[in-house]
């Protein structure tokens, strides 16, 4: 409250109307600020989600790459057993 006591000062010299506005410039400066806090918390938060999803999807990407490749190996070694196959249907 010491940070406004220069605001009422002054609003007191205007009255009540002056007074009445220094009050709600007061509570809403401290709205503000308090918002202003919380939302940088949420940007911060934000970004460290971001982060960690962006690692996840990297490391999912290259797992899966690798499946691909095994699968792919696997259907190709299949289809070279079943063509070397003395059991395959002509």
């Amino acid at each position: 409250m010491g940070d406004y006591k220069e605001i009422f000062q002054f609003a007191a010299q205007l009255g009540v109307g002056g007074l009445l506005a220094a009050f709600i410039f007061m509570v809403y400066n401290r709205a503000m600020q308090k918002q202003a806090a919380d939302s940088k918390g949420r940007e911060e938060l934000l970004m460290s989600i971001v982060t960690n999803n962006t690692a996840a999807i990297t490391k999912n990407t290259s797992v899966c790459e690798a499946n691909i490749a095994v699968t792919n190996e696997l259907r190709h070694d299949l289809s070279r057993m079943m063509a070397n196959s003395p059991n395959r249907r002509s």
